[in-house]
């Protein structure tokens, strides 16, 4: 056995619980840490780590001034759902089986994670609409000016030529895409100012244009269109590697 594995092999206590651990993978295993690693430089520089000092169990105890205390106290979290109150997001994260930032992320945002919310316990307990939930990564998108919804960003910028951010953009600030505008189909409907001006191109109107590029969309995948076709009509590059 090398040095760096008996070092790894060590037992190590931690300064604030008392507890004892056979090693410092066990200690992060157990304790919900994501590595060992902050661990062993929590024992050399007697930094904390999620609030926690360590040192070696086999050695003898450092003196109270070799432990730094942490930058920041950590700030009580309160689970809405349950009403426990923890000292830490990582107290918080442990009990529940989250982790510490997912814990603080919902505090500060009042998003849940894993089906509960929380919120700090050092401030007022904030209104019952800064509570939410969190959206499934597949949303609904509803084009304005067609009616027309979609499943996910990917399936809204597919008939267009776009990319998926092109459509989230437009979603998330109002902008046309080849002048057509979309929004979230399961939040309610924007004012018609959020929609900025689109910019018609070749006098044809967003509909019509998007019923172009539909077809045309529909005739590529069928893959039988007809030599001579003028693409450049509808918008779309032709492709030239194609077999004519």
């Amino acid at each position: 056995m090398d040095n760096r594995d008996a070092k790894r092999k060590r037992p190590i206590t931690c300064l604030e619980s008392g507890v004892t651990y056979d090693s410092a993978y066990l200690a992060a295993k157990e304790l919900g840490f994501a590595d060992s690693r902050n661990i062993f430089r929590s024992i050399q520089r007697g930094t904390c780590t999620q609030g926690l000092h360590f040192y070696y169990a086999d050695e003898p105890k450092p003196a109270p001034e070799f432990f730094i205390p942490p930058n920041r106290a950590p700030r009580p979290v309160v689970c809405l759902d349950t009403g426990e109150t923890f000292e830490s997001s990582f107290q918080a994260g442990r009990a529940f089986g989250i982790t510490p930032g997912g814990v603080r992320t919902s505090a500060s945002t009042g998003v849940e994670r894993g089906g509960l919310h929380f919120y700090y316990g050092d401030e007022p307990k904030p209104a019952p609409e800064f509570f939410r939930e969190r959206h499934s990564k597949t949303r609904p998108i509803v084009c304005l000016e067609t009616g027309e919804t979609f499943v996910g960003n990917p399936a809204a910028a597919r008939p267009l030529h776009v990319s998926p951010t092109a459509i989230s953009q437009a979603v998330r600030y109002g902008s046309p895409v080849n002048g057509l505008h979309f929004y979230h189909g399961d939040e309610p409907k924007p004012a018609p100012e959020f929609f900025k001006p689109a910019k018609v191109k070749g006098g044809k109107s967003p509909a019509a244009m998007a019923a172009a590029a539909k077809a045309a969309a529909g005739k590529a995948a069928a893959g039988n269109s007809a030599p001579g076709t003028d693409y450049r009509e509808h918008g779309i590059q032709r492709n030239r590697r194609a077999v004519q």
